[in-house]
């Protein structure tokens, strides 16, 4: 039997990051498309406080159960070492025996004042916990609630209160914190509260809260003092700049403004605008949570030309930065200092990548040719894609799982070839018309789909189809066939 290449795109990202400088792990869900909160979200999953699922997932929707949020306290407070010597003992609630998975967490929330319980001896561990509720819980765990305002009748509004002129809500989209409160906005709260509530305690003759260190610089945060998270100031640990090259091009991690990370952020995340979530540590202490994207793209797959397409595909007030970055088709960095035939005046735009920063164009990446092929079996360090036997750290999986014997399309980005999964799907061929340039127009499923005259390397069960038989058709990114294999 061959050998498959299982699970390649993790092998490939692996093994494709050197370890230069700080080193992190990128985050990827199978359903990070569905998270609206991509920096608090990410930057929370590389501290620890938040994680997925077994099966690669985050679900951002789901609700947080009381006990849950014990946990994601416990991470914010402590930091992952200490939680992990936190002791298994009664925690005072008899629904939540020492045995329980959360009782740690429990414990250790009811022995700091983070929490109250239901009034009965219980906690109920499972009941849904409101955002109210988990502001009330993390302006405790910053200092809040001496002197009692969190346990009046009233306590629910003055939590809403404090919560949003304290930021802990800034930013909110779509989200209700008088309901129960989902996963991506939990962590949502907890970011924007270790990185933007400085540790409080009470003073008693002046009735007011003042910095537990004494000063008003905003640097004694959850987030500086647990994790070196420090966003504001001279002493900021957050690095801003544009991805100028990465794995998918410099072999070398990713490289932000002449600074090279062994962290993967991939093809798309050039030219982009980014934040780098650091602890302020040189090696080997430094660590990476997260590279935030700060930057739109509008991608081209053909030129364009007339101001009202231009406008279409841009937007209103599209300008042009004076140190925009250009690619060349190599995917490094050209000389030039302007993006060839394009013309806001008249509306003529190149086929490429458009990278925008607040409306501004900053960074250009022309189109690179696309081919389809065949993942063959990996043998001595090398994978063959197509008729080629590319070294396993040349070849960048932008997304999804690859195996030996998928269809995959394929780019050359400087030395590294990247690769995706074609999409593909099974349907019956109702009718086939050939066009006067050879072209196949194919009527499956209700859709007309044409067919392109990319060569599918290393296919062997490419057929020419019969009306009324069952295929699989791979389609390339601009929706054209470019194989036709038997339906399984």
């Amino acid at each position: 039997m061959k050998t498959c290449v299982k699970a390649l795109c993790m092998t490939l990202a692996l093994t494709a990051v050197l370890s230069i400088g700080l080193s992190a792990h990128a985050i990827s869900y199978t359903d990070s498309s569905q998270i609206q909160y991509k920096t608090a979200v990410g930057v929370m999953t590389g501290t620890g406080i938040v994680s997925g699922y077994t099966d690669g997932s985050f679900r951002p929707k789901d609700s947080v159960t009381r006990e849950q949020a014990t946990k994601l306290l416990s991470y914010a407070v402590l930091g992952e070492d200490a939680v992990s010597r936190l002791p298994r003992q009664d925690t005072g609630f008899s629904d939540v025996p020492a045995a329980r998975w959360s009782a740690p967490y429990v414990n250790w929330c009811r022995q700091n004042g983070l929490i109250d319980g239901m009034g009965d001896g219980t906690f109920d561990p499972e009941g849904p916990v409101t955002g109210f509720q988990l502001a009330k819980m993390l302006l405790r765990a910053v200092g809040y609630g001496q002197n009692g305002e969190y346990t009046s009748s009233s306590w629910e509004l003055t939590a809403a209160k404090d919560g949003f002129a304290k930021g802990i809500f800034a930013g909110i989209a779509n989200s209700n914190p008088d309901k129960a409160v989902s996963r991506e906005d939990a962590a949502f709260y907890i970011f924007n509260t270790i990185t933007k509530l400085e540790k409080v305690v009470y003073d008693k003759p002046s009735d007011k809260y003042v910095p537990a260190d004494g000063t008003d610089a905003i640097d004694n945060t959850l987030g500086a003092s647990v994790y070196g998270i420090v966003t504001t100031g001279s002493g900021a640990t957050t690095i801003h700049g544009t991805v100028t090259a990465n794995s998918a091009n410099g072999e070398k991690g990713t490289t932000v403004s002449g600074i090279q990370y062994s962290y993967e952020t991939g093809a798309s995340y050039l030219g982009h605008r980014v934040t780098v979530y650091t602890n302020g540590k040189a090696e080997p202490k430094g660590r990476i949570y997260y590279i935030a994207d700060e930057s739109t793209a509008v991608e081209l797959k053909s030129a364009i030309s007339g101001k009202d397409f231009f406008k279409t595909t841009f937007g209103e007030n599209i300008s042009v930065a004076p140190d925009v970055l250009v690619y060349d088709e190599t995917g490094s960095l050209s000389e030039a200092k302007s993006i060839p035939s394009f013309d806001l005046q008249t509306g003529a735009a190149p086929a490429g990548s458009y990278v925008l920063n607040a409306g501004v164009i900053t960074a250009y990446i022309p189109r690179f040719e696309e081919f389809a092929a065949v993942v063959g079996e990996t043998k001595d360090g090398k994978v063959r894609i197509g008729e080629t036997d590319y070294p396993v750290d040349s070849v960048y999986c932008e997304s999804g799982e690859v195996n030996c014997g998928d269809i995959v399309l394929a780019r050359m980005i400087g030395k590294t070839l990247n690769i995706r999964p074609a999409v593909s799907f099974t349907g019956e061929l109702t009718k086939a018309e050939a066009e006067k340039d050879g072209t196949i127009n194919y009527f499956v499923l209700g859709a007309e789909l044409r067919s392109t005259s990319i060569r599918v390397e290393g296919a062997t069960g490419n057929v020419i189809p019969a009306i009324g038989g069952q295929y699989r058709f791979y389609l390339d990114s601009n929706g054209d066939v470019v194989a036709i294999l038997p339906a399984a």
